[in-house]
């Protein structure tokens, strides 16, 4: 008979379980794409095309011709096709499910702006809807147009987001607005929400070289977020990918790390404690979206006046999120 599992074994199953996951539980394959690829026969890829005017091709790999041409089946028409390896790219993320509820939630980095378009053109299916975040000028944008069934643009500055709508589009839906979701987290979800609530992929460029802390909190955003038929995260960010490079990779090239606590540790890196609780940005509750977590408790010496009559949230820390204390007395906080 087997043997029945000891406590420590639950506890040890149950910690490698959230390494690999989401805060809903879902399996989360976080890894980089530096261009580099060894292909293997059975690998789904896609073949950019030789000018803008031409589609692309995606298919299955069935066999090498030599060392620079191989036989491909293609998805659309289940054609044999010769194809040069200089012009694939790998396909990281497929949906199984039609819902991608089920799916393993696939984050992939990258630091290079061509980079992040090969991804935008080979990853994406007929039906996803997509929130960029970032979208600039609207360059990744019309790649997207072109993959993709709807859209959801967003950028600090309302410029931006003019000139990414004047472009020629496709039959894909567009929205464009002027959004910070890091000041304006709850205003940023209900606009997803009633405008492409079933959003599958989110594309993420917001800056570059920015800083690792507005990165992370952009990510622990989009993984906080009530979003269930998200697949597919694409982020551009050379910081991120720096502090990624050193971590283990297994033999399908997934990282080995626990992505979310990576990311509340860079969250929190050189935080400060406000003068004034209202000097503190909104921070919303990690079970309510639309929850305010409040300043007062967390930040003010007497904490909140209203008590138990305060409509915010009192149960969660204003900096780490976690229950049980304030931000004034969060243990993880480090300073500069």
């Amino acid at each position: 008979m087997p043997s029945e599992s000891s406590p420590q074994d639950d506890r040890n199953t149950e910690r490698k379980r959230r390494k690999f996951s989401s805060p809903d539980g879902r399996n989360v394959k976080w890894r980089l794409y530096t261009g580099a690829t060894t292909f293997r026969k059975q690998d789904r890829v896609y073949v950019r095309p030789k000018s803008a005017r031409e589609k692309g091709v995606a298919g299955r790999l069935i066999e090498r011709l030599n060392d620079r041409k191989w036989k491909l089946r293609s998805d659309d028409h289940n054609e044999v096709l010769i194809v040069y390896e200089n012009r694939m790219i790998p396909i990281l993320s497929f949906p199984k499910t039609e819902n991608h509820e089920k799916d393993p939630l696939s984050i992939i980095i990258t630091a290079a702006t061509k980079h992040y378009r090969q991804l935008a053109a080979s990853q994406l299916c007929p039906q996803d809807a997509v929130l960029e975040i970032g979208c600039s000028t609207g360059e990744t944008s019309e790649i997207i147009w072109n993959r993709a069934s709807s859209w959801i643009g967003w950028d600090t500055s309302a410029e931006m987001t003019e000139r990414t709508m004047s472009k020629h589009s496709s039959s894909c839906h567009r929205v464009c607005q002027k959004m910070n979701a890091l000041s304006e987290p709850a205003l940023a979800y209900q606009t997803v929400h009633q405008h492409q609530p079933a959003t599958t992929a989110v594309w993420m460029d917001i800056g570059g070289n920015r800083d690792m802390n507005g990165v992370a909190r952009m990510l622990h955003w989009i993984l906080t977020s009530p979003f269930p038929a998200l697949r597919l995260i694409v982020v551009k960010s050379e910081e991120l990918v720096r502090e990624l490079s050193s971590v283990p990779v297994n033999s399908e090239g997934i990282l080995q790390m626990d992505g979310m606590e990576f990311l509340n540790q860079k969250r929190l890196e050189f935080c400060r404690l406000p003068r004034h609780p209202q000097q503190a940005p909104k921070v919303y509750s990690p079970t309510d979206p639309s929850l305010p977590i409040c300043r007062y408790h967390n930040y003010h010496k007497k904490g909140c006046g209203k008590g138990s009559d305060c409509p915010f949230d009192h149960v969660h820390c204003h900096m780490c999120l976690e229950a049980g204390h304030v931000a004034m007395n969060c243990t993880k906080l480090t300073f500069d």
